[in-house]
């Protein structure tokens, strides 16, 4: 795990926490006055957990908020920051991160996307993990944190001129203060690989024999990816699970050869794309696994929806980046599986008699 400079913050004081609760749940007219008193009692004793960063405790609070109002903005934040923070929990942090987005994208000037990137970085997903902080930003939150550990993953990436503007805007927001230290210390470092970068004569080209390897990759990819979709369809996901692995690594490789390259990797949206398809797969997969045994109401329900939501995201961009690389085949494909997605959910609703979407 590569744990970024972020630490999520409780936004809401005990005294707020009540009104905005009462609200939400208000707008349900089947809640009961008691029911709504008591998730409001949940939901402030998680609130006070957290700020005494006890956080595996205030998640067991939050659950109770979102299993009497699974649509709870403010508790479905809060349990995803208490992942976050506790460490080791990002997939957790992320799906969370998810409900909160489909629900409002602007939600507390979009913290929600600094704490999914954030979960990105500590994964090793820098690229994922930067394009939420620019929805972040994008939304107002323009902390030096975020910046920061932007700047840190563009350095991971070895896209260094990106890191340099990335930290001159760190130092501007934050003067003085224990992320300069850090900032100052890693400009050293880009110092350092930029000079290396301006000794390689090989910088920069793409030679026949690399062109021939990036489709190589994509070819095993590809073939990867199919393979997973049919062991994922025979249930034979241990089988699914080492398809999509190389389909993973084969992207990985791409990736690797255009930072050998000194190639902006970062601005390459097919390789994002087939990256997005791939992980859409793995979701696909853990559907399928919790699907096919009897429905725990209390957690497989949840499970099952947050993974609609993220692997409804990652087709949809997926899908979006294909058709602005000309690749239309496999936008189709994406549109395609992403049409499939609710039926799948759907049978699994027939097949257990409980309500998911």
């Amino acid at each position: 795990m590569r744990k970024g400079l972020i630490v999520f913050v409780c936004f809401f004081t005990v005294s707020t926490c009540a009104i905005n609760l009462s609200v939400c749940a208000g707008d349900n007219r089947n809640d009961s006055d008691a029911q709504r008193e008591q998730a409001n009692q949940y939901y402030m004793k998680g609130n006070d957990l957290f700020t005494e960063k006890n956080y595996n405790d205030a998640i067991t609070e939050y659950n109770k908020v979102i299993k009497l109002d699974p649509e709870h903005i403010y508790a479905c934040y809060q349990r995803g920051a208490s992942y976050f923070n506790i460490g080791g929990y990002e997939k957790e942090a992320i799906r969370d991160s998810n409900k909160v987005i489909a629900l409002d994208p602007d939600y507390e000037s979009g913290v929600a996307y600094g704490m999914r990137g954030g979960s990105y970085y500590a994964l090793g997903e820098y690229r994922l993990a930067i394009m939420d902080y620019d929805e972040a930003l994008k939304r107002g939150l323009d902390d030096a944190l975020i910046h920061a550990d932007k700047g840190t993953a563009f350095l991971n990436l070895g896209d260094y001129e990106s890191a340099f503007e990335v930290y001159k805007r760190v130092l501007a927001l934050n003067p003085g203060g224990r992320v300069e230290k850090i900032v100052r210390k890693n400009l050293e470092i880009l110092a350092v690989r930029l000079k290396e970068k301006k000794q390689n004569p090989k910088s920069g080209v793409l030679t026949d024999q690399d062109m021939n390897r990036l489709n190589e990759f994509e070819k095993v990819w590809a073939t990867n990816l199919d393979a997973a979709s049919e062991a994922i369809s025979k249930e034979n996901f241990s089988s699914a699970d080492r398809y999509i692995d190389e389909s993973l690594n084969a992207v990985q490789g791409m990736r690797q050869l255009l930072i050998d390259r000194d190639l902006d990797h970062t601005k390459a949206k097919r390789l994002d794309a087939m990256e997005m398809m791939t992980m859409a797969h793995a979701n696909l997969e853990e559907i399928a696994i919790v699907g096919q045994n009897p429905i725990n109401p209390k957690q497989d329900i949840s499970e099952i929806a947050d993974l609609f939501i993220e692997t409804n995201e990652y087709l949809k961009d997926a899908a979006y980046l294909f058709d602005k690389n000309d690749a239309v085949t496999i936008a189709d494909e994406c549109r395609r599986i992403k049409n499939g997605l609710k039926s799948i959910i759907k049978n699994i609703e027939r097949k257990s008699g409980r309500k998911i979407l």
